[in-house]
């Protein structure tokens, strides 16, 4: 049905052409797209065998801070890149970042991402992304709280609050409920939850749930320093190859 509409096909296009860019080992790389001409619309993309990290709570029991921390500061390496093109990816969740059978960390799915400078073709007044995961910019959608690269962050920060304490740190019945919570900001801290959580990691949590975005770690540069401080606490190198995620 999208695909139908002249309009949706240039914005499809658009965008598979904006992020046939992204060259970066912690992002999924796109081989080719479709074209204007074609009638079904798609993007290719590299294989990537292995589990979402969906699967990967469901899987472990529990996860040490430290896998934790260089599970994030990969997917910081993959946002300061990305965010430095101008890209803001919008639909962080544990679905979208894989975990190669390798050990290597890949962040999938701009297919929803909005090329911060070029937002012509951009549709207006639609819920995009997932509520559970959106920052409280994304919520109120509005046009004086348009998202940039701080609302990745935030995202990231729930998905690290949840890598932790296995729950999702904003809760309601519906959508409604999970979003008013997220803009008031209704939740338990993460070592509240999991008392044996680095409270280096947690204090970076801490950091990205800001609803004031100007009172979240700046870039995800900052944030990468931040986890980087968890393993120092852990007296452990994370460049080490003995220790590293892979």
């Amino acid at each position: 049905g999208l695909a139908s509409n002249d309009r949706n096909r240039q914005r499809f296009a658009r965008e598979a052409k904006a992020i046939e860019r992204l060259d970066h080992p912690n992002i999924v790389k796109i081989w080719d797209y479709s074209g204007d001409k074609q009638e079904q619309c798609y993007i290719v993309t590299e294989l990537v065998e292995g589990l979402n990290l969906r699967q990967v709570m469901e899987e472990q029991v529990e996860i040490p801070s430290e896998v934790i921390a260089l599970i994030g500061m990969e997917l910081c390496s993959a946002l300061q890149y990305a965010h430095t093109l101008g890209f803001i990816h919008r639909d962080i969740k544990p679905e979208n970042i894989m975990i190669r059978n390798d050990g290597s960390v890949k962040l999938l799915d701009f297919g929803i991402a909005r090329f911060a400078e070029d937002e012509g073709l951009t549709m207006t007044k639609s819920l995009v992304g997932s509520p559970a995961y959106m920052s409280p910019e994304q919520a109120m959608d509005d046009k004086e709280h348009l998202p940039d690269h701080r609302s990745d962050l935030f995202s990231l920060g729930i998905v690290l609050f949840e890598l932790i304490t296995d729950e999702l740190p904003y809760h309601g019945s519906n959508p409604s409920v999970i979003l008013k919570n997220i803009i008031d900001n209704r939740r338990t801290q993460a070592h509240c939850i999991t008392p044996q959580v680095s409270l280096m990691l947690s204090d970076c949590i801490e950091s990205l749930l800001q609803t004031n975005r100007d009172l979240r770690l700046p870039d995800a540069q900052t944030v990468h320093q931040a986890l980087k401080r968890v393993w120092e606490e852990a007296q452990l190198d994370h460049e080490d190859e003995e220790w590293s995620l892979r």
